[in-house]
């Protein structure tokens, strides 16, 4: 029994090394695949004028600008930022894009105030908004 309690502390050192080098074994293979990321669907407002924004291939652009105005939207690359098949949204939202291609476009968008379309029309300027749009590839 003496001779036990010499050796517990032996075999209690070799089981916790042991389980050590599992754990740092599982640990490395865990990390080494390489990790991909669920495609998002990102939100622009009237607040993003100006801005440049960042998607990922795969990932979904919602164009919110508001329901006062009449938008003209154009995106100048297609390819790049396909426009969604469905024709039916939520009010408020101008259009849905799909990020289909590496590389960049901007959207732009006007509206004229429906005052101006009253007689006399009235003197309210074109709303404007712009916004760059660069895809990157999958991660």
């Amino acid at each position: 029994m003496r001779g036990m309690l010499y050796l517990f502390p032996l075999l209690l050192a070799l089981t916790m090394a042991d389980s050590n080098s599992q754990r740092t074994a599982a640990g490395s293979a865990a990390s080494s695949p390489r990790v991909t990321r669920a495609t998002k669907t990102i939100t622009i407002t009237p607040v993003d004028d100006g801005q440049t924004i960042h998607l990922i291939l795969g990932d979904t652009l919602v164009l919110k600008l508001g329901q006062k105005e009449g938008w003209a939207v154009y995106v100048g690359n297609k390819r790049i930022l396909a426009p969604s098949p469905r024709k039916t949204f939520r009010p408020g939202t101008q259009e849905v894009y799909s990020a289909r291609a590496v590389g960049w476009t901007e959207l732009v968008a006007s509206a004229n105030p429906p005052c101006t379309r009253h007689r006399p029309p009235c003197a309210v300027m074109a709303v404007g908004f712009r916004v760059v749009i660069y895809v990157d590839p999958a991660r």
